[in-house]
């Protein structure tokens, strides 16, 4: 068979699906309406008689058309899988809402997920290895761990200021970046992440930061997980 025949081929076998279609609903016409129908060829051509009433039913059918989907969309239910992307997607927008609202009551976890280039959700969860570890790096990102900031809330510690003597709140921050009670440690810290690495955004949302945030947390001994 030659190839211009073998590429027109499934052309052909449309028009031909396409023919029977209209054929059938023609019969189905005549038998169930007992109607007379007849075909009639319309040159697309200007100047030729009937061709603008033919434009304008078409026109008109395909707006009815139009209409009878919008009907047809508002009386049935949608599929399954759409009404799920819905749910997905309306869930999502309300977490949006509610946590860019709420942000005053999670400042520490705001403050790092709202800088750029911060990894965030399972994406950064997924670099550590066991589920003590998530809890560990949950609890430092949010501030819920054992610093006396956090302890005074609950009266478990009666002042909020850190122990080092330097008259600063002892908050994940002061304990990461500033408290002068660790020696070694923080100079360790330093030469893994750098010094451009030393940022609470970066030590609690980079990847490739988080077990050297997490390493310098258990040498430390500072807080009870």
């Amino acid at each position: 068979m030659r190839d211009d025949l073998i590429e027109i081929k499934p052309m052909i076998d449309r028009l031909g699906t396409l023919l029977i279609s209209a054929i059938n609903r023609i019969e189905s016409l005549i038998t169930t309406k007992n109607m007379c129908t007849k075909i009639k060829w319309i040159p697309g051509h200007k100047n030729i008689r009937g061709k603008e009433t033919v434009d304008r039913a078409t026109k008109q059918a395909a707006r009815s058309k139009g209409e009878d989907m919008a009907t047809l969309r508002s009386t049935h239910k949608p599929l399954k899988s759409a009404r799920s992307v819905l749910i997905k997607r309306t869930a999502a927008h309300d977490w949006d809402t509610s946590w860019k609202s709420e942000a005053c009551n999670a400042k520490q976890l705001h403050r790092i997920t709202s800088k750029p280039n911060v990894t965030q959700g399972v994406k950064l969860y997924k670099t550590v290895s066991t589920w003590h570890q998530t809890a560990q790096l949950a609890r430092l990102r949010t501030g819920h761990c054992s610093p006396n900031q956090y302890l005074h809330r609950f009266e478990i510690e009666e002042s909020t200021m850190c122990e080092c003597g330097n008259g600063a709140i002892e908050s994940v921050q002061h304990y990461l970046l500033h408290c002068p009670r660790y020696e070694m440690q923080p100079a360790k810290l330093a030469r893994k992440v750098g010094i451009g690495g030393l940022w609470m955004e970066k030590l609690l949302g980079y990847p490739e930061m988080i077990q050297s945030t997490l390493e310098y947390v258990r040498e430390t001994r500072r807080f009870r997980f």
